[in-house]
């Protein structure tokens, strides 16, 4: 079901293209304007639909053998990237999923750990280094094509990035959450600011 603007009604999606002992995650992208469903199958291909007309059709963008653990959207939907976590491989499109571009994290010394994000505006990339504290943040502006290590924080890799170069990592176990508004360079560290492990949202502009 999808809420329609601020009018707090539902609908039920009566043409989704998967099983529902399938569906594995639902995605929309941060504008609203696409739907995304996360199918795997028995033989563990991973695919991802895309619905542009609030899942009155569907399409399918994605389909491989991997294990697909994260997707980050660009605001309108136009630029992706999915990957598998602990993995250095991912795949990110430019053209709203018609194509994609196997990627690579080789100059992330340690691979990446909790994948990769995508600003808003797709103009940066971000992801992390290191199993344990400290993490090194690494930021890309050629949609992945090379990586600039910036500085490191003690509580995790970027989870929310922002058109601005707010990157904001968080341990909702733990309630800690580190800040950084320089791309990653220098960090502010808030431990027990988080209620537990409570869900967090932020709004696209930090």
């Amino acid at each position: 079901a999808k809420a329609e603007e601020a009018k707090y009604t539902w609908k039920t999606l009566t043409s989704v293209p998967v099983s529902v002992h399938d569906v594995k995650n639902m995605y929309i992208s941060p504008d609203g304007s696409k739907l995304f469903i996360k199918e795997k199958d028995s033989s563990h291909n991973a695919t991802l639909w895309m619905s542009a007309d609030d899942g009155a059709t569907w399409r399918k963008i994605f389909s491989k053998q991997i294990n697909l653990e994260y997707a980050s959207f660009s605001a309108d939907g136009s630029k992706m990237v999915l990957g598998d976590l602990g993995i250095s491989r991912f795949y990110m499109s430019t053209d709203g999923g018609q194509s994609w571009t196997e990627r690579r994290l080789d100059s992330v010394p340690g691979g990446v750990r909790e994948g990769v994000r995508i600003s808003p505006d797709g103009s940066f990339l971000a992801s992390c280094s290191g199993d344990t504290a400290p993490y090194t943040t690494h930021i890309s502006t050629d949609d992945g094509q090379t990586w600039t290590q910036k500085g490191t924080n003690n509580i995790g890799c970027p989870r929310n990035v922002f058109n601005n170069g707010t990157i904001i990592s968080k341990q909702v176990n733990d309630g800690e959450m580190a800040k950084s508004t320089d791309y990653g360079q220098t960090w502010i560290e808030t431990p027990g600011v988080l209620s537990g492990d409570h869900f967090t949202a932020f709004s696209n502009n930090g």
